[in-house]
């Protein structure tokens, strides 16, 4: 009898910390998930030696990876396919069905933000106005190392050169709500193209 309620005491006392524990991992694994979007566009740039752009939209939750090609569009009969291109400024990122200088998809990365136990959220700030959320974003890497970026739709000119770093943050909070109860997790992407991952405080 002794040994069941300790068992019982210690299982209390372990229980809501491995809850605590399992729903911060999602956290976690979300930032990472963001982080590794970017990573695996700009090294598909630099192997495929195409221009390869990230698409986020707060609205769908979405990371989209696409990948400027060049060629005829795309017909049943053809037996080619269209080659990767290398410009950011003149690919036609939204229509990629019915131009010779389009884009096609690569992956779709989607997060979950809520569900029955916790919701997951993740804000978008810049350097300017980091508490000021942006709900579309989309970087350009080029395969020279160059990074172009518009704080909306994907449209870039030879203005957009990325010079700052924005950053993704992530945190737990209660299905709907916004209000952090969790360590944050944050995913700053660099001028240059790379990713660093990092932790703040609740």
């Amino acid at each position: 009898m002794v040994t069941v309620v300790l068992i019982g005491l210690l299982s209390s006392i372990a229980l809501p910390t491995l809850s605590k524990g399992m729903k911060d991992r999602r956290t976690r694994l979300t930032a990472e998930e963001i982080a590794r979007v970017f990573r695996e566009a700009r090294l598909l740039a630099i192997g495929r030696g195409s221009a390869v752009l990230v698409h986020y939209v707060d609205a769908t939750r979405t990371f989209q990876i696409r990948e400027a090609v060049i060629g005829p569009p795309p017909n049943p009969l053809a037996t080619c396919n269209r080659l990767p291109a290398t410009s950011c400024i003149q690919a036609q990122w939204l229509n990629d069905e019915t131009t010779a200088f389009g884009s096609q998809t690569i992956e779709t990365y989607r997060y979950d933000q809520t569900t029955e136990e916790t919701g997951i959220k993740v804000f978008l700030g810049l350097p300017a106005a980091p508490d000021t959320q942006i709900t579309e974003f989309s970087v350009c890497f080029t395969p020279q190392g160059r990074s172009y970026v518009n704080a909306g739709p994907p449209t870039f000119t030879s203005n957009s050169v990325m010079t700052y770093a924005p950053m993704f943050r992530v945190w737990r909070t209660n299905p709907g709500d916004t209000k952090r109860l969790s360590l944050e997790r944050r995913v700053t992407l660099l001028p240059n193209g790379q990713t660093r991952l990092h932790s703040a405080g609740a």
